[in-house]
């Protein structure tokens, strides 16, 4: 067939299946002219595996479109094996042969990778102008900086998880995963070249080690610092090193037409499953990404031994055209979603979705056929032109990176209203030296707010609502000349035994944290208030995404309310007669309030109220909590704190003056504590000077 002679020498690796494999080991036709089929000028092409990245980059476009993939993500994994036999490869053969140079092999890598991701890139830069606000094009302008310094994974990990709504409206997310690549080949040549100069018989085994330690780390760590593994290159080396287990060891050819057929479906399976069977929630990647790796090796070793159902299926012109065009594909498919997400909404209907997801095989396409396929080829272009044409561009975009971070975000291009509201939906800054504290917890760490003079007589306990609410609980103390302690981590309610998950994967910080803070309570004789303060509706119901145990109990809302008894129990036991007072949660809404409000301002887009009833039916699980418990203890005391915003037969989100009382959609900002730092005085006061009579 036109698309190259298929063997059986399982140490041959495809030239033009990897976006990072050389450029000019072999030459390229790109099309011929007695007909439309694309033809390779090399004798060992493997076309099922050019196949089998089809399957991977459809997987992921098919998750991001939302067409009933849940788990198409793990297309990225297959993509990891992949990449890592072919790559180790070409670098094992060049060493063994004498032939390999550092800069030959970085020039290929460049020409290969670079020309493509420029352009998108410079594209989407000229896109991000005319469609982001100011504070979402500066955000793209150091995201853009990132991925042209191959460390996107980094800043990635520094924004949050992959699966947050953030993350889904930022336009090169998916360059981490080439992040995590450039930063595999510029260790494994040197590891390598190493290896087999001092122990050239442990090669294997040495890859094998690093593989089996980096998915240890990965399984140990997945469910308590899900980021880190799901983001950075140590943890996700061992899908890598998969592939190059591959490439390093010669497996047995298997002759049997029937064991073929079973391993061929076998490995699709173990890669197909899994995409329709994980979804957002699952605790990935850790073993649960062993599946699709290990289906893509079944895939990429069986494939070397003859031809079965399976890979005559991956060796499909269909699938074999679209695994040609797979490393434009997947650079071109999520900047075009996000772009019309941020254009039309970001609630896309099907047709709109299809269109994207046509427009991006279309781009895709010319994409290979006129960017990637003449610098790959060095008939078609010089090195010399390669680097100017990726030095000029790169210094376009770095002089347009300057110009958008020095401006932040070319606010000019929008009203002052518009960009105000832009301004008040990023997170507030608010005494970062009050949350997530990793330090010993005593009087010399543990920050005071409130009136300057005098030992703290409260302790303000909670989380990353809590402190949101710090300006305003520091205001109304220092009114009322009372100091007090503040203290919180993020994710965690502020509860004595309890542990936190959210989606499955643990907050690992919260029982730590909590537990020194029981000590600093029983440490500190002259308190006689603890006020919590949380996000107790998400806590308390398990549909959030939230699962809350404390020790001995059932499900969230049994533990929270187990948990609020032991404080109780505790704060008895220590000998003080100290009052617990619970500050309920703010009302939360499932947007954010800033960004609707500039939505309206921009398109007139209508905001959908959020009742009083509502509110009441969302939050009823830790409202009757609460109440239940302070009406059986005079010790508790329990503020509902919703009740200043839905006074009224809807819940505010705005000022009198009309501006937003939070920066997202449940923390309140600086309008917010001003509007209830009077009505938290309001309720504290007598509660205070109750103590002290």
């Amino acid at each position: 067939r036109s698309g190259g002679r298929q063997t059986r020498d399982e140490s041959s690796v495809d030239l033009f299946l990897n976006p990072d494999v050389a450029a000019d080991d072999a030459p390229v036709i790109a099309s011929r002219r007695e007909g439309k089929w694309p033809r390779m000028n090399l004798a060992n092409y493997r076309s099922d595996i050019d196949g089998l990245r089809a399957v991977a980059v459809l997987l992921v476009l098919m998750f991001h479109l939302g067409l009933g993939v849940p788990g198409g993500y793990i297309g990225v994994d297959v993509f990891f094996v992949i990449s890592g036999y072919l790559i180790t490869g070409i670098i094992k053969r060049q060493i063994e042969q004498g032939e390999f140079t550092f800069a030959a092999f970085y020039a290929r890598r460049a020409r290969r990778i670079l020309p493509a991701l420029l352009v998108v890139l410079l594209v989407s830069s000229v896109a991000a102008f005319f469609i982001l606000l100011p504070s979402d094009l500066e955000r793209y302008a150091r995201s853009a900086v990132a991925a042209l310094l191959s460390i996107a994974n980094f800043w990635f990990w520094s924004q949050g998880g992959y699966f947050g709504a953030a993350s889904e409206m930022a336009p090169l997310l998916h360059t981490w995963t080439l992040a995590v690549e450039e930063q595999f080949y510029i260790l494994l040549p040197i590891a390598l070249l190493l290896m087999y100069r001092w122990t050239s018989h442990w090669v294997g085994r040495l890859l094998l080690l690093a593989c089996a330690g980096t998915f240890a780390a990965s399984a140990w760590f997945v469910s308590t610092r899900t980021p880190e593994v799901f983001y950075l290159s140590p943890f996700r080396a061992w899908e890598l090193l998969v592939g190059s287990l591959l490439a390093m060891y010669r497996l047995p050819v298997v002759a049997s037409n029937l064991h073929r057929q079973g391993i061929a479906a076998t490995g699709l399976l173990l890669i197909v499953a899994p995409a329709f069977v994980y979804t957002a929630q699952t605790v990935f990647p850790g073993p649960a990404a062993a599946l699709p790796c290990f289906g893509a090796a079944l895939l990429i070793w069986i494939g070397a031994s003859g031809d079965t159902a399976t890979t005559k299926l991956l060796k499909s012109r269909a699938l074999v055209f679209v695994g040609l065009i797979s490393y434009s594909l997947y650079l071109w498919h999520w900047p075009l979603l996000v772009f019309t997400k941020h254009a039309m909404g970001e609630n896309l209907g099907l047709g709109a979705r299809l269109a994207v997801g046509l427009a991006s095989l279309v781009l895709a396409a010319l994409s290979w056929r006129f960017i990637e396929t003449p610098f790959r080829s060095m008939a078609r272009t010089t090195n010399r032109q390669a680097w100017v044409f990726s030095g000029a561009t790169m210094a376009l975009l770095g002089g347009m990176v300057v110009a958008v971070v020095f401006s932040h975000g070319l606010q000019s291009r929008f009203t002052p209203e518009v960009a105000a509201l832009d301004r008040a939906s990023a997170r507030e800054v608010v005494r970062t030296e009050c949350i997530d504290l990793r330090v010993p917890l005593d009087v010399n760490t543990v920050c005071r707010i409130g009136a300057t003079g005098g030992p703290p007589t409260m302790l303000i306990w909670g989380d990353s609502y809590a402190h949101a609410m710090l300006p305003a609980f520091d205001d109304a103390f220092r009114r009322m000349g009372v100091a007090a302690w503040f203290a919180a981590e993020s994710g965690c309610p502020p509860l004595p035994a309890a542990s936190v998950s959210f989606q499955g994967r643990d907050n690992w910080r919260c029982r730590e944290f909590n537990d020194k803070m029981v000590k600093f309570v029983g440490a500190q004789a002259g308190l006689r208030q603890v006020v919590l303060a949380a996000a107790w509706d998400g806590y308390a119901n398990a549909a959030s995404g939230y699962k809350l145990r404390v020790i001995g109990t059932g499900d969230s809302a049994t533990s929270l309310k187990q948990g609020i008894e032991v404080l109780a129990q505790q704060l008895r036991a220590s000998g003080v007669n100290r009052d617990l007072i619970v500050v309920g949660q703010v009302p939360s809404f499932g947007w954010s309030v800033p960004h609707k409000m500039l939505l309206r301002q921009l398109n007139g887009e209508l905001i959908e109220p959020l009742k009083r009833s509502e509110w009441r039916e969302k939050s009823a699980v830790s409202r009757e909590i609460f109440q239940s418990l302070a009406a059986s203890s005079s010790q508790l005391i329990f503020i509902e704190s919703a009740e200043w915003f839905c006074a009224s037969g809807a819940c505010r989100y705005a000022s009198d003056q009309g501006q937003p009382l939070y920066w997202d959609g449940g923390h309140i900002n600086a309008h917010g504590n001003r509007f209830i730092a009077p009505l938290l005085e309001r309720a504290l006061r007598p509660l205070i000077d109750n103590s002290k009579n």
